[in-house]
């Protein structure tokens, strides 16, 4: 499933960015082989480096934030490790992006576990809960304090 990007054109990319998280992609070509394993810290920017320097359209498969760029740094360099068999020109792997996607989560839970951590799905369904509509019935000029703490990756409780 592709990662609609311009999620974090928002404040929640601002959230991300400011809290110092770091997340590990996973980006592939529309047909999902052959595909490309990276970190960063402002996806936006990646993203748009990676598809200038691509001959083909590129899609993000997957997204995994940690709250620490050396901790996506040490997933990434994991994960091509581990697959280093299937490395290709230009640093990309051929495998499907959905396999790489899967080794990317995996590494992060023996990696860092008992770190607070979130998929694309996770921090989306986050998000979208602490800003809904007040119970006036108007909308949230800015996040809710549930969105801004769960930005910030710390639990929250009703």
């Amino acid at each position: 499933m592709a990662v609609d990007l311009e999620a974090y054109r928002s404040a929640m990319g601002s959230a991300l960015k400011s809290q110092g998280y770091a997340c590990v992609f996973v980006a592939t070509t529309t047909d999902g082989n052959p595909c490309r394993l990276n970190y960063a810290t402002d996806l936006l920017g990646a993203v748009k480096r990676l598809r200038r320097t691509s001959p083909a359209q590129l899609i993000i498969e997957d997204v995994v934030w940690l709250p620490d760029r050396s901790m996506a740094m040490m997933v990434a360099e994991h994960v091509r490790d581990q697959l280093e068999g299937h490395l290709t020109a230009g640093g990309w792997l051929s495998l499907p992006a959905s396999q790489v996607a899967q080794a990317v989560r995996e590494a992060t839970e023996r990696q860092h576990r008992g770190v607070v951590t979130f998929s694309h799905d996770q921090l989306m369904a986050r998000w979208a809960h602490g800003t809904a509509t007040r119970e006036d019935g108007r909308k949230r000029t800015r996040p809710g304090r549930r969105a801004r703490m769960a930005a910030k990756g710390l639990a929250v409780t009703p």
